[in-house]
């Protein structure tokens, strides 16, 4: 085993940098409801709006004006994925 992959490494970045990057290569600075949706495993868009309507997510999310849907920072939806800890990576 390299010593990058004992200290958590991939390829020079960190597994949380690669992360982001995947998300925002994927995404872009902002993550759709659908892809919220999809993320956080919501049954419906039905459930997803209920909660987002609640403020039950556990990211910030905003309405943008000209845009249908509800949005969220992607680098936030990856901080909260890393917060998570060891059991994201374990599923």
């Amino acid at each position: 085993m390299s010593k990058n992959s004992q200290n958590g490494r991939k390829k020079g970045r960190t597994f949380e940098g690669a992360r982001l990057l995947d998300l925002l290569n994927l995404h872009g600075e902002l993550m759709t409801s659908r892809d919220l949706a999809a993320l956080f495993r919501f049954g419906s868009d039905r459930s997803f709006r209920r909660a987002a309507q609640t403020g039950a997510l556990p990211v910030a999310i905003v309405k943008v004006p000209g845009r249908r849907g509800w949005f969220a920072r992607t680098r936030e939806v990856a901080a909260w994925l890393e917060s998570l800890g060891g059991s994201a990576d374990a599923r």
